[in-house]
């Protein structure tokens, strides 16, 4: 057997006992009863996601309300009412000090409670990289029938794509400000209601970037999808304006299913999200004059993607 560093084998890479009691003590100052396990009574339908996000800003805050956003997105788009956050902490190098993951623990509690979200668990433990947290997302859903897809329809954006990567190019300096891509996406949960009314299913854009959630509407539901993409779907024109390799996927991971028509559709369709915006397919049924911006259309057919620029 191959073992890395026997102190992070099994349950071993844990915080100093003290420490630990200290951030349970913490925990509970915000009412938070972070132990062994938590409960939740519910007589509606109980849906369950879970994510893990890496330290994504230099300060705790804004790192703690991006990585909550990005793990209630998922039970936001079920269309559940969240209830109660478990979180999973692995501090790295960046919080060395105990003061550092004080720090990062209160960060979470408090953007926890300002969203009025209940933190049923914590656990704490130390690890090799930027420190980085799960998060287990718990909501109530009210049972609702749901549109069929029927056989032709349209797919809308809450919000254009790439603030997640502007936010990134300002943490790193090479922009002056973020152009308030982080106030867009600690506010992702109230742009649900804009795609929601209607849809037959809203998902969040994540790290599989839109193109991936598109392909897989496709494949679920076996409809072809054409896409059309244009400036205002990008939130600033830095998004395509400054290559960063590591928040781009490769349009060859998605499949022959994709034909890409414009590669500059395709550039911004694999740029990964965190904390992205929704996106829902709807019946054309139900498409209004008030729906918010549409990206394309889908109709019957075998799994297949077009995408297309339009200036």
């Amino acid at each position: 057997m191959s073992i890395v560093d026997p102190q992070h084998f099994g349950c071993s890479a844990k915080l100093p006992f003290d420490e630990n009691e200290r951030l349970a003590e913490i925990a509970s100052d915000f009412g938070f009863g972070c132990r062994d396990f938590s409960r939740l009574n519910s007589d509606k339908s109980v849906i369950q996601s879970i994510d893990k996000v890496s330290r994504c800003s230099e300060s705790w805050n804004k790192f703690a309300t991006i990585a909550i956003v990005h793990g209630l997105n998922d039970i936001v788009a079920g269309g559940a009412d969240p209830e109660q956050l478990m979180i999973a902490f692995e501090f790295g190098p960046d919080a060395e000090s105990s003061n550092d993951r004080e720090n990062a623990t209160k960060a979470f509690l408090d953007v926890a409670s300002h969203f009025g979200f209940h933190v049923g668990k914590c656990h704490s433990s130390v690890g090799y990289g930027p420190t980085s947290v799960t998060i287990a997302c718990i909501g109530r859903q009210a049972k609702a029938d749901l549109p069929e897809i029927g056989t032709e329809g349209q797919l809308f954006l809450s919000n254009p794509l790439g603030a997640f990567k502007v936010h990134y190019l300002a943490e790193l300096g090479s922009i002056p400000d973020d152009r308030g891509a982080y106030d867009v996406m600690k506010n992702r949960m109230s742009e649900y209601s804009r795609v929601s009314e209607n849809s037959t299913v809203v998902t969040d854009v994540t790290g599989h970037s839109f193109l991936g959630q598109i392909m897989t509407f496709a494949h679920n539901y076996n409809v072809d999808i054409d896409i059309a993409l244009k400036p205002q779907h990008m939130f600033h024109a830095e998004v395509l304006g400054i290559p960063v390799e590591c928040l781009q996927n490769e349009v060859g991971q998605y499949g022959h299913d994709v034909r890409v028509i414009d590669d500059i559709a395709g550039d911004l369709a694999v740029i990964k999200e965190t904390a992205g915006p929704f996106l829902a397919l709807k019946n054309s049924e139900f498409c209004t004059q008030n729906d918010p911006m549409s990206v394309g259309h889908f109709r019957d057919g075998s799994g297949k993607v077009e995408l297309k620029w339009i200036k």
